[in-house]
């Protein structure tokens, strides 16, 4: 159940980011293209998604789209990074390689990345996902 819960949360920020952007900026370089789905996305954030996580933001680096949340309830090293990657990592690529938005992104050469912060801000684990990724 958390861990479907999880995937589901990386899911929802790629689909709002994404979501609509093809017809309206395919013309963009990847670069411009992720620095607008990263606005989208931080037009909305700071945003509790679910009870105990937080979506922070988005950040553009070249043709990545880096998003970030926090487990609030995590304090620094209380999180278990193996065991938490394990739960989000599935369902967070089934549901990504399964979505036509995010097919079209990964056949620009965008790969979305996932942070995992812990309440002080510390990395707990992240996850990308790519074009290799849904082969």
């Amino acid at each position: 159940m958390v861990g479907k819960i999880l995937a589901s949360i990386c899911a929802v920020a790629v689909l709002i980011s994404v979501y609509g952007f093809f017809t309206r900026y395919n013309k963009l370089s990847n670069p411009e293209f992720v620095e607008v789905m990263a606005s989208t996305v931080n037009s909305d954030a700071p945003k509790a998604i679910r009870e105990g996580i937080r979506l922070d933001g988005a950040e553009a680096n070249g043709a990545e789209l880096i998003t970030k949340y926090t487990f609030v309830d995590f304090g620094e090293g209380e999180a278990d990074a193996e065991a938490l990657l394990a739960m989000i990592k599935p369902g967070a690529i089934s549901q990504a390689c399964s979505n036509e938005e995010s097919l079209s992104a990964f056949a620009r050469g965008i790969t979305f990345t996932y942070w995992y912060q812990d309440n002080a801000g510390n990395i707990i684990t992240k996850l990308s996902i790519d074009s290799k990724v849904c082969q």
